[in-house]
């Protein structure tokens, strides 16, 4: 398992991505505020990205979200009930 961590946005939010070199597969945790940068390091690792995990509802930690689900449709999203 690697984990990779990338400050992304004006406020450098953290944005990272855990990649599983056996199954290939990756999740992201906070995808922060720019879509396009955060797909380009997830294509970059190789891996299928499963899920999308938000921390919480703050601007700069789901900025990308919306852009990250359309390009990675299967990808689950994942958050806490509240």
């Amino acid at each position: 398992m690697r984990i990779k961590t990338a400050p992304l946005g004006e406020l450098g939010t953290n944005f990272y991505i855990v990649t599983d070199d056996t199954s290939k597969k990756a999740f992201v945790v906070d995808p922060a505020d720019d879509g396009e940068i955060a797909a380009w390091l997830i294509e970059d690792t190789g891996c299928e990205l499963s899920y999308i995990i938000i921390t919480h509802a703050h601007a700069d930690h789901i900025g990308a979200l919306d852009y990250l689900k359309k390009r990675f449709p299967d990808a689950k999203i994942v958050t806490h009930a509240l």
